[in-house]
């Protein structure tokens, strides 16, 4: 191939050298720098893990969901026919993972860290008893300012 893109090409004279080694030059980095694509890094993880009732028995369409602590997205998903979710593109962050399912307790574990690449597994054992309601309250009263008289 490269004997080709240079046939005809004549590198008689001081000048025309010159010439002819900065065109091999070109086209041999040319070569290097564009050869296969190279596989883009991934830093994104993913969390998976079983959902069982207290006799090991897996819940199918459990519901799950999970919240990025730190930039606030949540990530909902259920459990397949074996119990099994799975969360994959994850960034690097900490997570809070609440299962619901009806006839047992609401789970929440809070301090779920991933890191880059990691696959996590956490498996859940529900609770038998009555879905309930959780209140959160977050926000804060505001400050008052003081008048100066």
């Amino acid at each position: 191939m490269f004997t080709s893109f240079l046939e005809g090409r004549s590198c008689k004279g001081v000048g025309a050298f010159g010439q002819c080694v900065a065109t091999s030059v070109l086209f041999l980095s040319f070569l290097v720098f564009a050869g296969p694509p190279v596989a883009a890094q991934v830093y994104t993880g993913s969390l998976t893990g079983v959902v069982a009732d207290p006799t090991g028995a897996v819940i199918p369409k459990a519901g799950v969901t999970l919240v990025d602590t730190v930039k606030g997205f949540t990530y909902n998903t259920a459990t397949d026919d074996t119990g099994r979710y799975i969360l994959r593109n994850l960034a690097p962050s900490a997570y809070t993972l609440k299962v619901e399912a009806q006839g047992f307790k609401e789970y929440i574990q809070s301090g779920i860290t991933l890191t880059v690449q990691q696959n996590a597994t956490v498996d859940v054992a529900l609770q038998m008893g009555a879905t309930t309601s959780q209140v959160n309250v977050t926000a804060a009263a505001p400050l008052l300012q003081p008048h100066l008289c």
